[in-house]
């Protein structure tokens, strides 16, 4: 989640994923000491996650280089699931929305590796809130000035996901979601469910 408090130039230290690839791990600690990114296979589907570290652009001496450290990260995954029949991105805050909810250094700074390596579809939560953004309709994000979160100036901000990106609900329970996917060689299916009763709220069919 979104990196804040005292504890936030060395939260990454408290926590590991599993990797396909020897974890890098700089001893003097701190945001970026270790690879945010890892790679999961499963059967036809590679995860791939990424850490967008903080909204907007708060804190830039911080999470810039994060999120620049972990192009290579990326690319190095991506080369991995060349093979893959599906390639799915993970990331907590979005890097395509349909509103100010989304991570705009993160989508500067990947997308060229992620359309590289032919992203299918990306995960995401943050927004609170479940939806599809579907790929390739531009979306016009209009910020509003603000000195909290990092905005200087009113402005809007246009880009056509190249991908779908699925976002799942919020954290109180009766707005909880879970994401179920099904695939095969020639078909992905991306099911959003409510975490109260299980009812499928909408979902993403891709298919080869």
């Amino acid at each position: 989640h979104d990196y804040r408090g005292a504890v936030a130039d060395r939260v990454d230290d408290l926590f590991l994923a599993p990797r396909s690839h020897p974890l890098r791990h700089d001893p003097a600690g701190g945001i970026g000491a270790a690879d945010q990114g890892w790679d999961l296979r499963l059967g036809p589907v590679v995860l791939l996650a990424a850490d967008t570290g903080e909204d907007f652009d708060k804190r830039p001496d911080l999470f810039r280089p994060l999120r620049e450290r972990q192009v290579p990260v990326l690319r190095e995954s991506l080369a991995r699931a060349k093979d893959a029949p599906w390639r799915i991105l993970l990331t907590h805050i979005p890097l395509f929305s349909d509103a100010i909810w989304n991570s705009e250094h993160a989508r500067e700074t990947w997308t060229p590796a992620l359309a590289e390596g032919k992203v299918d579809a990306a995960l995401a939560g943050h927004v609170h809130r479940w939806k599809i953004i579907p790929a390739g309709k531009e979306q016009a994000i209009t910020f509003k000035a603000s000195p909290r979160d990092a905005q200087p100036i009113d402005r809007v901000v246009r880009y056509t996901p190249p991908f779908p990106t699925v976002i799942g609900g919020g954290p109180d329970p009766r707005d909880a979601t879970v994401m179920l996917l099904d695939a095969d060689a020639s078909r992905l299916i991306v099911r959003i469910v409510a975490a109260t009763d299980g009812r499928e709220l909408t979902r993403l069919n891709l298919s080869r």
